[in-house]
């Protein structure tokens, strides 16, 4: 893998920066504040998101680096790996699961799906945060202090036995304890084996359990044998029974016919006597007729109620006559009304133009005085408004002669009027218009008896005319008759249905009364007498319903209990040869297991000593031959042993620089195991020359650039001055 371009959007102080990365050897270099940290983080979270604080109670990277302003940070990293290009990009959110991630192939566009809960380091590197820290990235001994990283020995011990980081023996032993577990789990209490080895006791449990229900099945056999003889003694009763139940029913039967013919024999004769009585015509026909006719006549008799005999018109005295002489007297009214209103509005005009004349007159005459000739003008205006009313005064003495003729004339009219109203006995014009209107009604009122009356005669001479088809009947006995027809028909009707609903209830034959009779009579003929009476019936039966019940309850437990063992003892048997095979397999896992254990702890010591051997090399070079033994331990804890020399000195005992040495050898050495066959990792260092002096940070320096020119890429972030040769130099401001 190598690490091309970064690009941040938004992150710590860094806002829209690019920076380009080539193969080979990286100087990033600044003073403090200028970046180099807050790059190295934003490489780090690029790749590994799930990261924790340190114990020191530091913040975490994407808390520590989050922009002052609040911006969301965000940003892009360009890598090769496997001959692909790839861009990665990631919007951080406040916590790992709301970060969005997107791998993209930048040659085909496409997007990389990354198997479920996998970081993009540990897709691309293939190793975890921890062997991160141990390896690629990083740069004091701080980092490997306190626990072995799982991702780094399993990587290192595939590569170093098998040369290949994908073919593990720990994946050999997984699946050798998988399958020994999927046998028998840790606790003993799953697993096929642990499954077999429990069936296996519960089905001989079981078996002991059917030999003991086949016991009992015996004895519910006996049982059910000695029920069905008790039931087939009664099932003979029962027979007996059911004979003597055979002629009771039909003596029963003869009865109901006997029955039904009285019945039929008395509504044959009803029906017959108003057969009579309405001369042959049908009983529903004369009763709706008579009804309907009947109806009329009570209608016509209410309705007359409505017209009394005498209306007291013959009490009133205004005519037709004086009712028109009374219209054309209000009409002259009206008329000299109008010709009085008339006459009176020319005398209101006439006096205001009198009084309007003396007012101008008056005004132009003080304005005389003072010899203007507007005052003067008003003046004469006066004069001819006086003049004019002076002339027009004869013939307002006419019209008040018209006026007073014309109040004459309505006076007269309404005495005559009075007149009138008197005459016909009434006091107010009002009361004089209302009699006249109780004269019309009373003889409107009239006409209608008149008319009521011959609807009356009509109706009953029409009923009066059909009842006497059957008899001598008056109005109201006719309606009584029609009445009693009526309700004979309803009773004659209702019986017809009772006997029909019996008929059918008891399965009547057909037949006139007389032919019922005689049928009624042979049924009980030679009838033989009842030998078992109805409660010794019900008695039998019950003892059969009890019994049969019995049996069935009986069957259902035999049903629950097992005929024979045959089954469960074959499946014993079955069950028992595969936990055997299983058991066999079992043992065969466990020795595999162990001997597969013994060989992943050879290749363990194997790639040991070669990572030993590495970083005894590399630090020779460091040191110039100085120390030329390593020990490394599990967690990385390393000891030096002195050229000459035949003991081991722990870091402990170094000086800061020996030890600064130390873990670089072992993080160079680490980094080139870590790499597969044909794909290089790049080497990330935070100023691991800082606790140098100067003879020994230029032999570093000279042997970082000969591991870069190997085909690999580093990137040494410092703020100090270089002491190597190197034309790829970024400065950060």
């Amino acid at each position: 893998m190598r690490i091309k371009k970064i690009g941040i959007a938004a992150f710590g102080k860094f806002k829209n920066f690019e920076l380009d990365l080539s193969d080979g050897f990286n100087l990033i270099y600044g003073d403090n504040e200028d970046g180099k940290s807050t790059l190295m983080a934003f490489i780090s979270l690029m790749l590994y998101s799930d990261q924790k604080a340190s114990s020191r109670g530091e913040l975490k990277l994407r808390e520590k680096y989050t922009p002052w302003n609040g911006e969301k940070m965000a940003g892009d990293m360009e890598i090769e790996s496997g001959g692909r290009e790839y861009r990665i990009h990631k919007d951080f959110g406040k916590t790992i699961r709301t970060d969005k991630t997107s791998v993209t192939d930048t040659a085909t566009g496409e997007k990389l799906d990354l198997p479920p809960d996998t970081e993009v380091g540990k897709f691309f590197l293939g190793i975890d945060y921890p062997a991160f820290e141990k390896s690629i990235f990083g740069g004091t001994a701080e980092n490997f202090a306190g626990e072995e990283s799982g991702d780094i020995s399993t990587r290192l011990s595939n590569i170093s036995e098998s040369g290949d980081e994908n073919i593990s023996p720990q994946t050999v032993i997984k699946r050798l304890e998988d399958a020994k577990f999927g046998l028998i789990s840790r606790r003993g209490t799953n697993g096929a084996l642990a499954e077999a080895t429990g069936e296996l006791t519960n089905l001989n449990a079981r078996l002991s359990e059917l030999r003991i229900k086949q016991q009992q099945r015996l004895v519910l056999k006996n049982e059910y044998d000695e029920t069905e003889k008790e039931l087939k003694h009664l099932s003979e009763t029962a027979e007996q029974i059911r004979q003597a139940n055979e002629i009771r029913a039909k003596r029963q039967k003869a009865a109901l016919i006997e029955n039904f013919a009285r019945q039929l024999r008395e509504y044959d004769g009803k029906l017959a006597a108003l057969d009579r009585k309405l001369c042959g015509e049908k009983a529903e026909s004369v009763s709706e007729t008579g009804k309907r006719l009947a109806q009329r006549v009570i209608v016509s008799q209410e309705n007359l109620k409505n017209f009394p005999k005498e209306s007291g018109g013959d009490t009133v005295k205004v005519s037709e006559e004086n009712m028109r002489e009374y219209i054309s007297l209000c009409e002259a009214k009206t008329k000299a009304e109008e010709e009085k209103a008339a006459i009176s509005a020319p005398k209101k005009a006439k006096i205001t133009a009198l009084l309007l004349g003396l007012a101008l007159f008056l005004a132009g005459f003080v304005g005389a005085l003072t010899l203007s000739v507007f005052t003067s003008v008003l003046s004469v205006i006066g004069i001819i408004f006086c003049i004019f009313y002076a002339v027009s005064q004869n013939k307002a003495k006419i019209q008040r002669l018209a006026y007073s003729q014309a109040e004459q004339k309505i006076s007269d009219l309404d005495l005559k009027i009075t007149k009138l109203i008197s005459d016909c006995g009434c006091a107010t014009p009002g009361e004089f218009n209302s009699a006249y209107r109780s004269k019309i009604a009373a003889a409107e009122q009239l006409k209608l008896r008149k008319k009521a009356e011959t609807a009356l005669d009509a109706a009953q001479n029409e009923f009066t005319e059909f009842i006497s088809k059957f008899g001598s009947f008056d109005i109201q006995s006719g309606m009584a008759f029609i009445d009693s027809i009526e309700q004979t028909s309803r009773r004659l009707e209702l019986q017809q249905q009772n006997m029909q609903s019996f008929k059918k209830t008891y399965a009547i034959p057909d037949g006139s009364a007389d032919e019922l009779l005689h049928l009624a009579q042979d049924i009980v003929k030679d009838l033989p007498q009842e030998s078992e009476s109805a409660a010794d019936g019900e008695k039998n039966a019950a003892m059969i319903r009890e019994k049969n019940a019995r049996l069935i309850e009986i069957a259902k437990q035999m049903c629950a209990l097992p005929l024979d063992t045959i089954d469960i003892e074959r499946q014993i048997s079955r069950l028992s040869e595969k936990k055997n095979e299983m058991q066999a397999y079992y043992d065969s896992l466990s020795i595999a297991l162990e001997v597969m254990n013994e060989a992943a702890d050879e290749m363990s010591r194997s790639f040991s000593q070669q990572l030993r051997s590495r970083a005894a090399e590399i630090l020779q070079a460091l040191t110039g031959g100085k120390y030329d033994s390593v020990s490394i331990s599990k967690t990385y804890e390393i000891e030096l042993k002195q050229k000459g020399e035949t003991g081991y000195r722990s870091r402990r005992y170094l000086s800061r620089g020996t030890c600064a040495q130390s873990y670089l050898a072992l993080r160079i050495a680490l980094c080139e195991m870590l790499e597969g066959k044909d794909e290089k990792i790049p080497l990330m260092l935070d100023d691991v020359l800082a606790d140098y002096d100067s003879k020994r940070a230029e032999t570093a320096a000279r042997f970082i650039e000969s591991y870069a020119k190997g085909g690999r890429q580093v990137l040494f972030f410092t703020c100090h001055s270089w002491c190597g040769q190197t034309d790829n130099k970024i400065v950060l401001a």
